[in-house]
């Protein structure tokens, strides 16, 4: 509400009678809307509907504006030490017939509805995404391997010197994208609720795929590049050797996993992570007196407070642990094996490019369905492989009750 104020009084009458008060424009494609976003983009753009035209431009007018106030507050709180890396993309909106390209309605992130698959971003929310830089393909960042050097300093006596020396590490700009066909009669008659189910499943794949990448990608160059995986990564190996896995027997290489972090890295791992099926695998294994290590209140989840952060299922070692269904159980020479990751989350950068959405109608038009493509760009880094370490070996196998 604004008011202005005036020395004369029957000036200060007309100014109460016309008080302002600002509100905020209705989305077009808000839950509660009677239009699909989808559908507009079929009618607006094949079959020339002028009114799902004039949506769908009002549409990207709010996207812009609602994704610039997104973008400021993600950076504030990805960046660290309020650093800011640079700004996403942004919308984009093209029209080349026969497809169309356009940011999709934002109400649609913050109701899921996910097909059989990972629905959650662990290992990403844990290290927060910042926006990635426009017209940017490969982002480098400084590792210090030399620095400051401290130490008792008597009077007049130099003071310690050193040499600051760095080393780049570097990610590769890569392309994720996805898509399904769907019916035209869906597209056309399918709602709002249309659009998120579509649109939960496209970025319920995309998620699983990142985060599969940031566990297991291999780098490389070119065309066929991945991003560099934990896995790939990982400063210090642990392994655990073993023709019959025990519970018991796998704590101690937990341990030593996390102190392989923190003796490399001089800082302890922040986080444990793990398959849920290994985590029951050591909650409901015995000690030698048959007493359940995951006993009551043992394993209790710390309060997470972090906006966006996953929660974590429990603690091992005296480290928040996460489970997340990306890391492969195919690992190893009997293709049965999985793995543990020790982590500190502060040392592992992830940027994103804004997601885009395309609806493509004739390659599909002899059968009467539309093809529906979202796809966004992403780049990570773990700034020091001291930070990662991985656990290991034949007494990771997958065991039948896990």
């Amino acid at each position: 509400m604004a008011t202005t104020t005036t020395s004369d009084p029957r000036e200060q009458r007309l100014f109460d009678r016309a008080r302002i008060e600002v509100t905020r424009e209705r989305l077009v494609y808000a839950p509660e809307s009677p239009h699909s976003f989808f559908a507009d983009a079929w009618r607006g753009r094949r079959l020339g509907d002028q009114d799902a035209a004039d949506r769908l431009a009002r549409h990207e007018q709010q996207a812009a504006v609602e994704m610039r106030a997104r973008e400021v507050r993600r950076e504030r709180r990805a960046a660290p030490d309020g650093v800011r890396f640079g700004r996403a993309r942004g919308w984009e909106q093209r029209a080349p017939a026969p497809s169309y390209s356009a940011t999709p309605p934002l109400w649609l992130e913050s109701a899921l509805v996910p097909a059989a698959r990972p629905d959650d971003r662990v290992l990403p929310s844990l290290c927060g995404s910042m926006a990635l830089p426009a017209g940017v393909a490969t982002i480098n960042l400084p590792a210090f391997v030399g620095g400051t050097a401290e130490a008792v300093t008597s009077p007049v006596v130099p003071v310690a010197q050193a040499g600051l020396a760095d080393a780049a590490s570097t990610s590769t700009v890569v392309q994720i994208a996805g898509m399904l066909d769907a019916p035209l009669s869906m597209i056309e008659l399918g709602g709002p609720w249309f659009d998120l189910a579509v649109y939960r499943d496209l970025v319920s794949a995309y998620d699983f795929a990142l985060e599969q990448q940031m566990l297991s990608g291999t780098g490389g160059t070119g065309p066929s590049a991945q991003l560099v995986g934990l896995s790939t990564v990982a400063g210090s190996t642990v392994t655990y050797t073993d023709a019959s896995p025990k519970a018991l027997a796998m704590y101690p290489f937990i341990g030593q996993l996390a102190g392989s972090v923190a003796n490399l890295r001089k800082r302890r791992p922040t986080a444990l992570l793990l398959r849920f099926g290994r985590w029951e695998f050591l909650t409901t294994g015995e000690d030698d007196d048959h007493r359940p290590l995951g006993c009551p209140d043992a394993h209790l989840p710390a309060p997470q407070t972090a906006e966006d952060a996953p929660d974590p299922i429990g603690a091992l070692v005296g480290i928040n642990t996460y489970s997340t269904e990306a890391i492969p159980s195919t690992l190893g020479a009997a293709a049965n094996q999985d793995a543990v990751y020790a982590i500190r989350e502060n040392d592992l950068y992830l940027w994103e490019s804004e997601p885009t959405l395309h609806l493509f109608t004739d390659v599909l038009s002899g059968s009467l369905a539309g093809r529906i493509q979202l796809r966004r760009y992403a780049a990570f880094i773990a700034r020091y492989a001291s930070s990662v370490a991985t656990l290991s070996g034949s007494g990771m196998a997958i065991q039948t009750n896990e």
